[in-house]
């Protein structure tokens, strides 16, 4: 049976280098534009082998958010970039066009990767799109494999990483973070990870300086991701996460593997989160009895990605400051889907988890995991949240 799980990247991995030759842009002309959408699709196994590459399932994504185009009769005006690696070292960056009732990819780079580093890949690619399409407002979707806010050099599996499957194909979150800041673009309006894991408040917060939404999901992901041909027109021109979310949750309650989640996530609010959690913190510590009941949502062990509001919960803080949490984290997650059960191959060759309560982001304070302890410290959540010893 075909392997049947897609995990995302982390930092956004975006391929680049040495650009084709002057040549005539057939693009049609596009009367008025507002907004640029960049698909980001990066190599996603090694630099050696193709063993967890999601190629196939990618293309498939593409084709579907080019039937959802046509259906819609043409993208408005937004503008729609795709970068697509087929193979390590090698990347294309193309415009999906809409004319006469069908979709047309009309290719406008390609880059040569094996030698530069990932953010090096990204900052280009970045420049070349906001160079192509120079809106006011810029948005990206980012898809392949992916464990939020973990180092870059930590694998709980050989299928897990950012990015790709090996060190050198991925890039950590502060790498991303550092890119968008200072290119041309400065700031997102939504960033979208397609992949595993990515929903964390770690990630969402070190985040909040370069986009104004983070869409994620707080788990594992099934390999086709994102069910595109649906979740399109509401991420194309006017923003609608809460109707993504709804037909995130639709497909995958229909679907043959029912197993999914996904939220919008408000990353300016993360910092009164924080400043609220740092009380929290300074007043409220966990019972071991309690740590066993926390709502888990990833397969790591030992647990990395605990439900937000659910260890908020088992730290008994005051009815004052649990209601202050809850009003803030709902300013935070505006909109969320899950399904029953989350899916996860890293327990006994696949397993499912009964998801019982769910907030829509996770948070790894509890972890137990000591070889990411150090790591976990140096995220700068954990430094707005907690005193300095």
């Amino acid at each position: 049976m075909k392997t049947v799980f897609h995990y995302g990247l982390i930092a956004l991995v975006m391929v680049l280098f040495f650009g084709c030759g002057n040549e005539e842009d057939p693009t049609p002309p596009i009367p008025h534009v507002e907004k640029t959408v960049f698909m980001f699709f990066p190599w996603t196994a090694s630099e050696t082998s193709s063993q967890g590459n999601l190629y196939s399932y990618i293309r498939r994504n593409i084709t579907d958010t080019e039937k959802a185009i046509q259906e819609q009769n043409g993208l408005g005006t937004t503008r729609l970039f795709v970068s697509l690696a087929q193979k390590y070292g090698e990347s294309k960056l193309f415009e999906i066009v809409y004319s006469s009732g069908k979709c047309e990819e009309i290719e406008k780079k390609t880059y040569q990767t094996s030698n530069i580093s990932l953010a090096e890949q990204l900052a280009q690619q970045l420049e070349d799109v906001h160079e192509l399409s120079p809106t006011g407002i810029t948005s990206m979707i980012v898809g392949a494999h992916g464990t939020g806010w973990l180092p870059k050099d930590y694998t709980p599996s050989p299928r897990k990483a950012f990015g790709g499957v090996s060190e050198g194909t991925r890039a950590n979150i502060q790498e991303l973070v550092d890119v968008i800041s200072h290119s041309t673009i400065k700031h997102l309006e939504f960033l979208c990870f397609d992949d595993c894991y990515m929903a964390n408040i770690e990630t969402a917060y070190n985040l909040r300086q370069v986009t104004d939404y983070y869409l994620a999901s707080t788990s594992e992901v099934i390999d086709i991701g994102l069910p595109y041909y649906s979740v399109w027109k509401y991420l194309a021109q006017h923003t609608d996460y809460t109707a993504v979310c709804r037909e995130f949750l639709t497909f995958y309650n229909q679907y043959k593997y029912p197993y999914g989640t996904f939220s919008a996530i408000y990353c300016p609010k993360t910092e009164k989160l924080a400043e609220l959690m740092l009380q929290v913190n300074q007043e409220s510590v966990l019972s071991p009895e309690n740590y066993e009941k926390i709502q888990v949502l990833d397969g790591i062990t030992p647990t990395v990605f605990f439900d937000f509001y659910d260890y908020v919960e088992k730290l008994n803080p005051s009815a004052q400051r649990l209601k202050e949490i809850r009003e803030c984290l709902d300013e935070v997650v505006v909109a969320k889907a899950n399904t029953k059960y989350i899916y996860t191959v890293l327990i006994d060759k696949g397993s499912t988890i009964p998801v019982n309560t769910f907030s829509g982001i996770t948070i790894s304070d509890p972890t137990r995991h000591t070889a990411l302890t150090e790591a976990l410290h140096q995220t700068e959540w954990w430094k707005a949240t907690h005193l300095e010893d």
